[in-house]
């Protein structure tokens, strides 16, 4: 949330009324991929409340909390660990 002359807005309101155009009346912004801390342009749209709520059905999110994905398997695991997995030269990595 970001406070602005002395009201409070939500940030992913103020990126689609910047860059996109004003909130239609009755509008809620949708956040296109489930993931509410993802304010891109890209990812928000204006819609209906009833589109936000299939929308959070459609995310697994019509009861809570957003859930990231978990991490992928090689999160943690060293670049040239990674690499040497993949086939590259050990004489290509420099660790």
């Amino acid at each position: 949330m970001v406070g602005l002359a002395g009201r409070t807005t939500r940030v992913h309101v103020l990126v689609l009324e910047a860059f996109d155009r004003p909130r239609p009346k009755g509008a809620v912004c949708r956040h296109l991929d489930g993931n509410p801390i993802n304010n891109h342009l890209s990812n928000l749209a204006w819609g209906t409340h009833k589109e936000n709520t299939e929308d959070r059905k459609r995310h697994g999110r019509a009861g809570g909390r957003y859930k990231p994905p978990p991490p992928p398997p090689w999160a943690g695991v060293p670049i040239a660990e990674q690499l040497r997995a993949a086939g590259m030269p050990a004489e290509r990595i420099n660790d």
